[in-house]
């Protein structure tokens, strides 16, 4: 995993729980809480992204396509990221 990335998703206020774990992300496209369930039966997780605007769920997610996939949700813009970030930077 890429500690960079997890970082540029803003992550705070971070709570576990039995089975997952909940936490606040302010991204490029995203701001809201991520919560992350382990299914025992599937082996796989659940991801959960609630805002304002609602709640998005994307089931079946194994261990090691989640950084990705929570990525592609909260920041990565696609082929402009760099240049996006480039931009916000100078706005700072």
């Amino acid at each position: 995993m890429n500690l960079n990335t997890v970082l540029s998703w803003g992550i705070h206020d971070i709570f576990g729980y039995e089975n997952g774990l909940e936490f606040k992300v302010q991204g490029f496209k995203f701001t809201g809480w991520v919560s992350i369930t382990y299914n025992e039966g599937t082996d796989l997780f659940d991801l959960s992204f609630q805002n304002k605007k609602g709640v998005e769920k994307i089931e079946g997610v194994y261990v090691d396509g989640l950084v990705d996939v929570i990525d592609r949700h909260v920041e990565y813009t696609g082929a402009n990221y760099a240049k996006d970030v480039d931009n916000w930077l100078r706005t700072l």
